[in-house]
Parts: structure tokens; C-alpha cells; sequence
């Protein structure tokens, strides 16, 4: 797995849908998994820990529930990383 993209989030407040659509739409030559990381009974910071922990890629994105990725994002993340360390 080459990207683990994490969305952690307390409850959905009417971006998530979106959110998930930009990860979809991603224009990726490698592997790639979308994390929802959601437990209303914890922080937000919790639930990001609870999917880095899950996370089994490389390197790790966090996606915001309320934000949108280009569609090269993750190619130009993983390039950017691959050619600097």
C-alpha cells in the first residue's frame, strides 16, 4: 500500500460526502486506501489516532472532513516524498 488516506471526524457536518468524492476521483498511479475514522464518543485527535493505527500505507494523508483534494494531490504527494525521502 502506497498512501493511506485518513478523513478522521466527530460527526459529519455536510462535507463528507465530498470529501470522499475528491478521494475517488483521484488520478493515482499507485495503492491507495480511504480510512473513515469516526467514533462519536472520542475527540477528533482521537480519531485520528485510531486511523493512523489502521493505516497500512507508506505514507499517510490526512484529509479534513470539510476539504477537497485536487485530483493529482496524492500523485504529487507520493512523487514529491519518493523523490526527496
Amino acid at each position: 500500500m502506497d498512501v493511506s488516506v485518513i478523513i478522521p471526524y466527530h460527526q459529519d457536518r455536510g462535507y463528507l460526502f465530498d470529501a470522499i468524492e475528491s478521494y475517488e476521483a483521484q488520478e493515482f498511479t499507485g495503492t491507495s486506501e480511504l480510512i473513515l475514522s469516526h467514533n462519536p464518543e472520542f475527540t477528533l485527535g482521537q480519531n485520528f489516532n485510531t486511523g493512523v493505527v489502521r493505516a497500512n500505507g507508506k505514507y499517510i494523508k490526512v484529509l479534513p472532513d470539510d476539504d477537497l483534494l485536487t485530483p493529482t494531490c496524492l500523485q504529487d504527494l507520493f512523487d514529491a516524498a519518493e523523490r526527496t525521502g
